[in-house]
């Protein structure tokens, strides 16, 4: 299967038109997917028509779970403007095999879109088991071996393997520790904003601002941590 996804503008212009109809012909594409055309729907489905793309799926549009915009601009004025224009569509096939997802929207922090996350689970969400994961960085600390061997020497009489366990949680504890909290910090930020994102105050439009200012700043601060660790490194 071969799959044609095109942002254009300008469908209303012959030459897009005709060089959609080269693309097409050329690539020998199964499907098209056309974004932000800025068109009415007539006039897509002259395009379908025009290129011989007569099937019709029956996709369906999956809701969005809480906030359900994708778009927004002029947050704080009278011309606030707020659309649903990123959405998920699937088949029935692929709805009867997920009946229990969920379509959600992310924080937008640095775009008017939001993104969205598709979950698929069934029944209950099952969490993974702990699993021990050594991290390199680590190994560039001198005290990491003070750690493992205060630590192993404070599980003296217990069994080999419940220690080599308790020791990996500690590493665990010493390497979040070494990330200097940046991680959750960025969450706490965006629990804060999960809060507000629906308030249309003005207090709430000036608090969100805040904190999206504060969230590029940590990670521009969590993005010069680790490149000063890789020199280190």
């Amino acid at each position: 299967m071969i799959c044609l996804s095109w942002n254009c503008r300008s469908l209303v212009n012959p030459r897009a038109v005709r060089a959609q109809k080269e693309l097409i012909l050329s690539k020998k594409t199964n499907i098209i997917f056309l974004c932000e055309t800025l068109v009415h729907s007539n006039k897509i489905e002259e395009i379908k028509v025009h290129f011989g793309y007569y099937y019709n799926y029956n996709l369906f549009d999956i809701p969005l779970h809480a906030y359900s915009f994708t778009w927004e601009r002029g947050r704080g004025i009278d011309r606030w403007i707020r659309e649903r224009l990123d959405r998920a569509l699937v088949s029935p096939l692929w709805l009867s095999l997920f009946e229990n997802c969920k379509l959600s929207t992310l924080q937008a922090l640095v775009s008017y879109h939001s993104p969205i996350l598709l979950e698929t689970y069934c029944g209950r969400w099952i969490e993974k088991s702990w699993r021990f994961q050594i991290e390199n960085f680590w190994l560039s600390h001198s005290d990491i071996y003070d750690v493992v061997k205060d630590f192993w020497d404070e599980t003296v009489g217990e069994q080999i393997s419940k220690r080599i366990l308790l020791c990996g949680h500690k590493l665990q504890e010493w390497g979040k520790a070494l990330r200097g909290g940046f991680r959750k910090e960025v969450d706490q930020i965006k629990r804060e904003l999960c809060v507000i994102q629906c308030k249309e105050d003005g207090i709430s439009v000036f608090i969100k601002d805040g904190l999206k200012e504060d969230f590029n700043r940590v990670l521009s601060e969590e993005e010069i941590f680790w490149k000063q660790r890789s020199k280190i490194c």
